[in-house]
């Protein structure tokens, strides 16, 4: 399953502490992530084999401590995972895809922002997409 190889290679991101994403579940206690599916079209390119350009749309999200001295924090959180993408994809040291799929780069498509608060944590998110080729 493409989201659950997401979370695996998530959870090898030296930014996240303590390593743990869930698949669609953010608790209410701070540092802890999750990687939520969100609606996409599905296929970029059809190919005349009949091979396609796909890719996987998801919400990367986390709750973290809120507030004026930390939220600068969390913001470099997610540019670091920006650019742990970024790296990442420029290395091949993509998420492992069965079923003659193969990852071809993984992203973030907009800047990290705050979704909801409570008294002193916060909901941060980004959203993101995983490009594969399928046979």
């Amino acid at each position: 399953m493409i989201a659950e190889s997401v979370v695996n290679f998530l959870q090898k991101c030296p930014h996240i502490k303590g390593g743990v994403v869930s698949l669609d579940f953010l608790t209410s206690k701070p540092e802890n992530y999750a990687v939520e599916t969100s609606p996409a079209s599905v296929i970029l390119k059809t190919y005349t084999d009949g091979s396609c350009l796909k890719q996987f749309s998801f919400v990367f999200a986390s709750r973290q401590y809120f507030g004026d001295e930390i939220n600068t924090e969390n913001h470099k959180f997610y540019e670091d995972l920006s650019n742990w993408f970024k790296k990442c994809t420029d290395e091949k040291n993509l998420p492992h895809l069965d079923g003659g799929k193969t990852s071809q780069s993984i992203e973030t498509l907009n800047g990290s922002y705050v979704y909801e608060t409570a008294t002193n944590t916060a909901r941060y998110q980004v959203q993101c997409r995983l490009v594969y080729f399928e046979k």
